[in-house]
This record gives structure tokens, C-alpha cells and sequence, in this order.
């Protein structure tokens, strides 16, 4: 039976390759069965999601993450310049960047 290393290793695999929409996939099979995914997984899925040009998709992780107080290492990955379809759109990261660091200060 597949555990939550064993998808978030997967995901992180198809999301090195290139192999987006296998990662998602993998996502819904680990969310289907109950399974909490772990910093790994959503750090590659997110990865994913720039690399495919879902920025949307990506922000809905990054809240996610945020609910759960894992944010900070899904952040520095999306906000990472070797990752992503454009390089040029490092100003959505700051956008992101910002919100996610005023809704921190305004929950503390």
C-alpha cells in the first residue's frame, strides 16, 4: 500500500521529468485516500504548477501550506529563479511573497 513518502517521492520524480499532469494525478490519488501530503510533496507539486504555468494552482498550495504552518519551505521553492516557465514573472513571486508574509503578521 502506497504511503505518503512513497507519492511524495513519485511526485517529486514526474515533476523533475517534466511529467506535470502525472503529478497532479499522483496529488488527487494521495488527497483521495486520505493522506496528508508532507513539505516534499508540495514543494514538487508547486514546482510543478510553475513549471506548467498554473500559477493559480500553485497559489491554492501556498494557502494550503500556509493552514497547515508549512509555508516557509514552499515559499523559498516558489520563489526559486531556476524554476518556472517565465523567469520574467519573479514579480508574481513577490506579489505571493507579500501576502503570504502580511497574512503571517496579521494571524500572529
Amino acid at each position: 500500500e502506497p504511503n505518503v513518502i512513497t507519492y511524495s517521492s513519485a511526485i517529486a520524480a514526474c515533476e523533475r521529468s517534466s511529467q506535470w499532469r502525472k503529478a497532479f494525478d499522483l496529488w488527487s490519488d494521495l488527497r483521495n485516500r486520505g493522506l496528508e501530503p508532507d513539505i516534499l510533496a508540495y514543494n514538487s507539486i508547486i514546482s510543478a504548477c510553475k513549471k506548467s504555468g498554473q500559477w493559480r494552482r500553485a497559489l491554492t498550495f501556498l494557502e494550503e501550506l500556509q493552514e497547515r504552518g508549512l509555508e516557509s519551505t514552499a515559499v523559498s521553492v516558489f520563489l526559486s529563479k531556476e524554476s518556472g516557465p517565465r523567469r520574467g514573472l519573479s514579480w508574481l513571486s513577490s506579489v505571493v511573497f507579500f501576502e503570504l508574509e502580511g497574512r503571517k503578521l496579521t494571524h500572529s
